[in-house]
């Protein structure tokens, strides 16, 4: 929250994610190299976060989707981020990044809540029901007084787990449902978090008063 004030008082530097690609041995594989740096003035910090990625888009369930795939030995993902001090310009930390940017995401929606949702929000829709989708629930329980996720996710058996384990690590009621319209509908906040690559959420589900994320 502190870095998107800073940022919109101009105290903050911020570069948009830069994506490299390469071909490989694997026809439907690309090599992907990414970067995104940003830093903050008040801090005196800087970090940029670097991704040694394979990728695939897949068509599942009649969608393309974005598969990043564990490539490296141990199927293992290579993710880092470097931490340094814009004072003496030194380097202050090598991260892994996987944990850091789920919460990284999952923030940024629970702080729109925060500011964008109305204040008596109850209910969230939600599309995804991987690790991105687990920090959406825990940031919009933190943002407003959440009694009801509905989760939606085309693997059946994926929504459901998602809802037993949500259900007690986020002290909350969470219903798996059947559809995506199902997910939406009744619902104070919708929040998208797939690896889809074509539109999951339609006009004609939203309503006057939602909030989307």
């Amino acid at each position: 929250e502190e870095a998107y004030r800073e940022n919109a008082l101009g105290r903050a530097v911020n570069h948009r994610r830069t994506h490299l690609h390469m071909t490989v041995s694997k026809p439907d594989r690309l090599y992907r190299f990414k970067t995104m740096p940003g830093g903050i003035e008040k801090l005196g910090l800087l970090a940029i976060r670097l991704n040694s990625d394979m990728m695939t888009w897949p068509v599942i369930g009649g969608k393309r989707r974005q598969i990043k795939v564990a490539a490296a030995p141990g199927n293992r993902f290579v993710g880092q981020i470097l931490l340094y001090n814009s004072e003496d310009i030194r380097l202050l930390a090598i991260l892994s990044e996987g944990a850091i940017q789920l919460y990284r995401v999952g923030g940024t929606g629970g702080i729109s809540a925060k500011y964008m949702a109305r204040k008596d929000a109850g209910v969230v829709g939600l599309f995804g029901s991987g690790q991105q989708a687990r920090t959406q629930v825990l940031a919009h329980c933190q943002a407003r007084n959440i009694r009801l996720v509905k989760v939606f996710s085309p693997n059946s058996d994926h929504r459901r787990r998602f809802a037993e384990q949500m259900s007690e690590e986020a002290n909350v009621e969470i219903c798996p449902v059947s559809s995506p319209a199902e997910c939406a509908k009744g619902a104070d906040i919708v929040a998208v978090a797939t690896d889809s690559r074509e539109p999951v959420l339609k006009a004609q589900w939203l309503h006057p008063g939602m909030h989307v994320t």
